[in-house]
Order: C-alpha cells, then structure tokens, then sequence
C-alpha cells in the first residue's frame, strides 16, 4: 500500500486531509460540546459522570432512554473521563476514537481496491455538512455520538461479510484444482 500511496499523488493529498479532518473533529469536539449542547447530550454526559462516581454502569432510579446510552460514547469516556474529571474532553476523545474506527472500517470494506476509494469516502464521511441536534455529524461524531455504533456495526458485517466470502472463494479454487 505505500508503494502505491507514493505512486498516487491525489491519494497521498487525500490522505493529508483526512489526518487533517480527524485532528479538526477532535478539535470542534474539545471546543463546541460545552458551547453546543442539547437536551439528549447533556443527558448521556451527566449519565457518563454519575456512572463513575457510582462505579456502576446501571444505576438505580436512573430514567434510562431506549438503548440505556451505552451504545454512544459513554461507556467509552468513562475511564477517560476517570483519569482527565474532565467530561468533555473525554467526550472529545471518545469522538476522535470512533471517528478512527469509522476510517478504519471504511478502509477495510474498501480492502484490496485502489486506496483513493476509501480516503474519498472517509474524507466526505467525516464532512460536517451541517450542524443540528439530528444532523447525521452530531449523530455519529460530535457530542454523544447517539448512532455511532447503530451506524458502524452494519458497515462491519458487510466488510466482513464481503472479506469471508472472498477468502472462502479462494480457498475452494485452491481445492477444486486436485
């Protein structure tokens, strides 16, 4: 793969502005969850905070939402937020996690093909094209990151899919020769 990233000067560019992307994500999120925040992030950040000071992740007479919040980003900046006390720049941390996972994905369905793919599709993923308490941004990368996890595991069964089904191919040409 670097071969061919040295090769490709526009996927090498790409590439610069999808580093460039994450740092800025990591940045808007350090920056703007204090400043921008709605009533379900403010929720899941004050119930990431009573989680560790109960050491608990389900705590007695908590009103929970449908998914109990721990498909977001919650579970993730607990110990985060255990060493920093600070919520909001382990919500920014947790975002910058799931933002890679995202790319990382994103690059292992692409697995195989031209490297271009993938870092188009990530850098126009990771696009903020607005911002909105349902934007698909907030949703997935800022804040709480409520649908990060309903929107990466589909994408994961795919590759995975697409990944056994490839190696399973070759394997059966491997043992239909004999």
């Amino acid at each position: 793969m670097s071969i061919e990233l040295r090769k490709n000067k526009y996927a090498l560019v790409g590439l610069a502005v999808l580093l460039l992307q994450l740092f800025l994500l990591f940045i808007e999120n350090l920056k703007c969850i204090p400043l921008y925040i709605d009533y379900d992030s403010a929720k899941l950040l004050e119930h990431a905070v009573k989680m560790w000071e109960h050491k608990q992740i389900a705590i007695d007479g908590w009103a929970y939402t449908t998914t109990g919040e721990w498909d977001s980003i919650s579970l993730l900046a607990l110990p985060i937020y255990g060493i920093s006390k600070n919520i909001y720049f382990a919500a920014a941390i947790s975002n910058l996690i799931h933002a890679i996972i995202f790319v990382w994905v994103v690059f292992f369905l692409f697995k195989g093909k031209n490297i271009i793919y993938p870092v188009v599709a990530c850098n126009l993923i990771l696009l903020p094209w607005e911002m909105g308490m349902l934007s698909y941004f907030n949703m997935l990368f800022f804040s709480g990151s409520q649908y990060f996890i309903k929107a990466v595991l589909p994408i994961m069964l795919a590759g995975l899919i697409l990944y056994i089904e490839e190696h399973s191919l070759k394997e059966w040409r491997k043992h239909k020769e004999f």
